[in-house]
């Protein structure tokens, strides 16, 4: 639920003690929020709120000594074991080796009160066993803080009150508080919140609080000095910092010689800047104006200052200028900053959030690319096979060297694989306008193309909505651009696989509407060497979905008329999802369009002729509500097709639901099948072809909220089913697990990872946007899971199936090459394989997800997750399903 380990790190980057860490406490119940501070002996205090009694938080800590020896080791001392709550605290060196504790205390059962307590390197309490009362009144007291002074002297400070709020302090030494009544910090009449505290090297306190006399609605910041016997320094209702009112989120540190050197963030999201002032030590400011210590385009934040004794300061910041976060650093000296403008960037691309992932499957490989923002936005790509990600290209490789505009819907980038290369399109800004850049890349991702690659047409127009199809000698490009200062129309260019044009520099104009935006929905190549274009006439709430068929040239094909067919003209058709399929001779489209006042689903085949199967479309449901979001695959082998989407008919949440196609005859096959009906949200569901007949579906899932676990609560987790066009789900309706961890996991896509052409042995790679590594920020990285969806092996007639799970003996064993194992799988749930090493360490792992009972097979080829080979030695192969669990050992050799 939350234990607290530590971990001693020397200043080359060594850990000192176990390489996994200590467990300071490993106790039934939570553990969280950790404070620390020094012996000054280079040993450690160490403090964090406990939840072992079930109830309500205490606080519990420990000292771990510079030779590593820990009190109470596992367990932790209590510090403060009361009813209420006991929380908010603020944990510092206190003198004598000791320590000075002070936080909120709720065991009045009236509101907080403020306690504290000294601690000897012993865990021994100074004070009484409950504490010593600093602060208990009927008003509220909170947001306690300390700081060492000098000799036995702690500086102790808490806000009071709940709507007029004040500041108070105190000084406490081993014998208890020195003031008999609390100071109060300043006079003014005005509400006064969030006090910090910080004190300089010969025990000054200096106090930055947010008071709300000049900004009733965003506060100012407010600072105070406070000599080593309590008195004030400074004028008495403080120093404001910056008289001009735009200060946020200040930070500070004391210099030796009574001053202060302040660094904060002004501006409005997302154009902040980082400032900078020095109040000199007799409290008045240095800079007339403040100093720009960053006034980048874009968000700087989150400064965090060091002083430098006799020279300064240093400030440490985020600037997210070019789209990922880069920490800044800059030192300022008097009223000067010392390093380049705006900073030296001490590392960049901190957060690398990741959108846009896009998997293609070559010839045993998965291409994926995507949009990372770890430095500007750059188009990413990696490899992997069905032994896992290319080891040489940890975290991926950039491809492009231009940051990528993107805009949801309007300038998303693509990619296409096509003649055993990779073709990029993504939009540069850098002229002023979005123009669409494509490049192409071999496999091993080196650029194919010079100068970063081709702008399809250079000019002032805004560009938008992209799409790339393969041609006989290259590629081809659509776009959507605002040439005419009118509206976006469509145009059309073609390239060999030299990078040359092969149309009009300027293009071919594919549609030229009047008065209305045309972006392409949907290219598809035909038997006779043409395409056939579908697009949407954007006209706010009166669109229509349209389709034209097109030689390699750009010109209308022979018996097609000149404006294109309609596919669709009522309720505002959008959101186009469409196959080619030999089944329904011809391309088989679903969309999303306004029927009885509510989005549902509708879907159509566009023969090769251009008739259409259904006049006005196919409906999929006739259900309430909304239907949104579809997703479509076809399998030729069982000639059907089905289509899910999110499913609002309940009017309380999404759910999945489905419908198959029998495509023999053009027609519907059975009714809805509810893919999941939970009672929380299910939405961005994705679906592919796995097996004869068999699709894989996929989806986020908000049951992630409800999880009991606190490590795992709170986000959306990856669920799977699988369903048959004639046997429906193959699993409950609850659906099966394929990724439950902390924050949100989004967002799920599916390729196929490894096929020998039987199916069989066929796995499948899901991937989605991960968010578990989310700190005080968010950040998105990318996370994948192979599965395998897969039947039981031809077994002789006379074999039995199984009636229990049983694994059989690995063979062989001990191997160097690959090893198999037999798995008898009585019931369809899924089944977990890992691999550990005699460490406990997860070095492999995989799903199965059995379509049928029997005898399956698991092979392993002695890799790891990163498809690095594994050292020689025992491993154990881990299978689970549902209470069953069984432990194979195995031995590789090299």
């Amino acid at each position: 639920e939350g234990d607290i380990f530590i971990q001693h790190v020397d200043n080359e980057g060594n850990r000192l003690m176990d390489n996994d860490g200590v467990a300071l406490a490993r106790i039934d119940g939570r553990h969280l929020s950790i404070n620390m501070c020094t012996d000054s002996l280079g040993g450690v205090y160490v403090a964090w709120q406990d939840k072992r009694n079930f109830l309500d938080d205490d606080i519990y800590g420990t000292h771990v000594s510079s030779d590593h020896q820990v009190v109470a080791l596992a367990s932790g001392i209590a510090i403060i074991e009361m009813n209420g709550t006991q929380g908010a605290k603020s944990l510092e060196y206190a003198g004598n080796n000791e320590a000075t504790i002070i936080w909120s205390d709720t065991r009045s059962g009236s509101g907080n009160d403020i306690y504290c307590q000294k601690l000897n390197m012993d865990m021994d309490k100074i004070f009484a066993d409950d504490g010593l009362a600093v602060a208990v009144t009927s008003d509220l007291e909170t947001t306690p803080r300390t700081t060492y002074m000098t000799n036995d002297t702690s500086f102790i400070i808490w806000q009071s009150g709940t709507e007029n709020t004040d500041i108070f302090y105190n000084l406490l030494t081993s014998t208890g508080l020195v003031f008999t009544d609390a100071v109060q910090l300043c006079n003014f009449d005005s509400p006064k919140v969030s006090p910090r505290v910080k004190r300089n090297s010969l025990g000054d306190i200096f106090i930055q609080w947010i008071d709300y006399r000049s900004d009733p609605t965003e506060g100012n910041h407010y600072f105070q000095r406070i000599t080593d016997s309590g008195g004030i320094v400074w004028d008495d209702n403080g120093v404001q910092l910056d008289p001009s009112g735009d200060d946020h989120h200040a930070r500070f540190s004391a210099g030796s010689s009574g001053e202060v050197f302040v660094y904060w963030e002004r501006g409005t999201f997302p154009n902040v800047d980082i400032m900078y002032q020095k109040i000199e030590s007799d409290g008045t400011l240095l800079l007339d104006d403040a100093l720009f210590i960053s006034d980048a385009t874009g968000y700087q934040s989150m400064p965090n200052v060091l002083v430098d004794d006799g020279n300064g300061a240093f400030v440490v910041f985020s600037d997210q200028g070019n789209g990922s976060i880069d920490l800044k650093v800059q030192k300022t000296d008097g009223s000067t900053a010392n390093f380049d403008t705006n900073g030296l960037i001490a590392m960049p691309g901190l957060d690398g959030d990741i959108e846009y992932t896009k998997p293609m499957y070559s010839g045993g490989d998965v291409i994926l690319t995507w949009i990372d923002a770890r430095d500007g936005k750059k188009v990413f790509g990696r490899t992997l096979d069905g032994s896992g990600p290319d080891p040489g290209l940890q975290n991926g490789l950039m491809l492009t060297e231009f940051d990528s505009y993107t805009f949801q819907l309007e300038n998303e980038p693509v990619t296409l694989l096509a003649h055993d290369f990779l073709f990029t399109a993504a939009f540069d800004a850098s002229s002023g306008a979005k123009l669409v850049r494509i490049n192409k890349f071999d496999l091993e991702y080196q650029m194919q193309w010079p100068s970063g690659g081709q702008i399809v047409y250079q000019g002032p127009a805004d560009q938008r909505k992209v799409h790339l199809f393969e041609t006989p000698d290259g590629i081809g490009v659509v776009w959507s651009e605002i040439r005419d200062e009118i509206d976006f129309d469509l145009f059309y260019q073609r390239y060999d696989l030299d990078g040359l044009p092969q149309l009009d520099s300027a293009g071919v104009t594919l549609m030229d509407g009047s008065w209305v935006d045309n972006y392409v929905e949907g290219i598809y190549s035909t038997p006779d060497g043409d395409f056939i274009l579908v697009w949407v006439d954007d006209i706010w709430g009166a669109g229509s979905l349209k389709y034209q068929k097109f030689t390699l040239a750009g010109q209308i094909a022979d018996s097609w008329p000149s404006d294109g067919y309609t596919l669709s003209s009522t309720g505002d058709p959008e959101k186009l999802s469409g196959s080619i399929s030999a089944s329904a001779d011809g391309i088989l489209v679903a969309w999303e369009e306004f029927y009885n006042f509510n989005k549902n689903i509708k879907a159509n085949i566009i023969h090769w002729d251009g008739s259409l199967q259904w006049t006005g479309g196919l409906l999929l449901t006739t259900a309430e509500n909304d239907q949104i979001n579809l997703e479509l695959a076809v399998d030729e082998l069982s000639q059907t097709a089905f289509v899910v989407w999110e499913d609002f008919q309940n009017g309380n949440d999404l759910d999945i639901v489905g419908q198959f196609l029998d495509l023999s005859n053009n027609s519907l096959y059975g009714d809805n099948i509810f893919i999941c009906d939970n009672d929380l949200y299910q939405q961005s569901p994705a679906v592919r072809r796995v097996n004869e007949g068999y699709y894989l579906i996929v989806w986020e899932d908000e049951r992630g909220f409800e999880n009991e676990d606190p490590v795992l609560a709170g986000g959306l987790d990856i669920y799977a089913q699988v369903a048959h066009y004639a046997d429906g789900l193959k699993y409950s309706t609850a659906g099966v697990i394929l990724c439950q961890e902390y924050h949100d996991q989004k967002k799920p896509q599916i390729s196929l990872l490894y096929t020998d052409g039987s199916e069989i042995d066929n796995k499948w790679f899901v991937h989605w946007e991960d968010m578990r590594s989310s700190g005080k920020a968010d950040l998105v990285n990318l996370y994948g899971q192979a599965i395998q969806v897969a039947d039981a092996m031809t077994a002789d007639p006379s074999s039995l199936m199984p009636d229990q799970y049983y694994i059989g003996n690995a063979y062989p064993n001990p191997f160097n090459g690959t090893v198999k194992i037999d798995i008898a799988i009585p019931s369809l749930q899924p089944v977990d394989i890992a691999i550990f090493n005699m460490l406990g360490q997860i070095v492999y792992q995989e799903k199965l997800l059995p379509l049928s009972q029997g005898v399956h097979s698991f092979t392993w080829n002695g890799k790891d997750l990163l498809q690095q080979d594994v050292s020689s030695g025992l491993y154990l192969i881990n299978v689970t399903a549902g209470e069953f669990q069984s432990i194979r050992k195995i031995t590789y050799i090299k």
